[in-house]
């Protein structure tokens, strides 16, 4: 696990000079290129594209270099799970991104002479080397629900015989309904960063709270079967993963702007935007926790994908087939 560990991490580092350099070559394709009387650079949806390139590239480079400063805090450092958080993330951005770059060359970025074509293919590996991304996400997922029912196996346990602690139950309801009003940031996290990052600071925290109550109901609801409920594990790594990354984006940017390094303002900007996105995932995810199966669609899944197995494949008709 450690050898895997120091490898996994380093997925990040190793992503973002690739896409430095991709995203370097593509901007240089955008500027050069005329379509419809503009430069490519110039339309929309291409300044989308390079905006959520840079933001993922900037995630990926902070969560490895954090990842990496946690390690040589301690002599013998158990990083398994932020190395599994780490590339996780950075392979699947990786991907998307060199797929975006792809998108705005064109199709001469698919042959083989082009630089684009070698790049495209090396980092779909990255999702699938050092355990597959579906096996990390359980892992993440699984490890850190654990961990919390360890810590609050007691009070989970009560909360699961409500008939018996109906006191405990109606505390607990209240406390949630008081904190989604008014919640209480106890970490004060925006103590630690430059002012102009409160707001975000202040969002991180309330998500962190959020979660932990969103936990505690997953826990309470599936109990010991939670390792058969992965859609439910997947959705809690995937909330992991994007915490993990506001974190890093958050002090490397507090700290560009506190030491006044060239850009900073663009870094903040990074930021900003990436923790807005993140926010907006977290909460789609954070909704499907709490709804039933039936409710989130997981049941649906589940009976297609069993219907697919029945018929070895693709079971629906074809759209011409008569039954006359």
């Amino acid at each position: 696990m450690k050898i895997l560990s120091s490898s996994r991490y380093s997925t990040g580092a190793a992503g973002a000079g690739i896409l430095k350099k991709l995203i370097g070559l593509t901007a240089e394709h955008a500027i050069s290129r005329t379509q419809f009387g503009k430069k490519l650079y110039q339309f929309g949806l291409i300044q989308e594209k390079f905006a959520r390139m840079a933001m993922i590239t900037y995630a990926m480079e902070s969560m490895s270099y954090l990842t990496a400063g946690l390690m040589d805090m301690f002599e013998e450092p158990d990083m398994s799970l932020e190395a599994a958080v780490v590339k996780i993330f950075s392979s699947e951005g990786c991907w998307w991104c060199v797929n975006e770059c792809l998108q705005i060359v064109g199709a001469m970025g698919y042959s083989k002479d082009n630089v684009f074509e070698r790049y495209w293919r090396d980092t779909r590996v990255m999702m699938l080397f050092e355990g597959t991304n579906e096996i990390l996400r359980q892992y993440v997922g699984l490890a850190g629900l654990q961990y919390a029912g360890k810590q609050h196996r007691s009070h989970i346990k009560r909360l699961r015989d409500p008939w018996n602690n109906v006191g405990l139950i109606l505390t607990e309801k209240f406390k949630k309904r008081m904190g989604n009003w008014k919640p209480w940031l106890m970490l004060r996290l925006g103590d630690h960063l430059h002012p102009e990052l409160a707001q975000e600071a202040d969002g991180l925290e309330m998500i962190i709270l959020r979660f932990k109550n969103s936990v505690q109901d997953v826990l309470k609801k599936h109990g010991d079967e939670i390792i058969n409920e992965q859609l439910d594990v997947k959705r809690v790594a995937d909330i992991v993963v994007d915490i993990y990354a506001m974190t890093a984006c958050l002090g490397r940017a507090s700290r560009a702007i506190c030491i006044g390094l060239r850009n900073h303002d663009h870094e903040m900007m990074l930021c900003k935007t990436f923790c807005r996105e993140a926010r907006k995932r977290i909460d789609n995810n954070l909704a499907m926790l709490a709804l039933d199966k039936c409710e989130n669609g997981d049941d649906n899944i589940r009976q297609i994908a069993e219907t697919m197995i029945k018929n070895k494949g693709y079971a629906a008709e074809h759209p011409l087939t008569r039954n006359w």
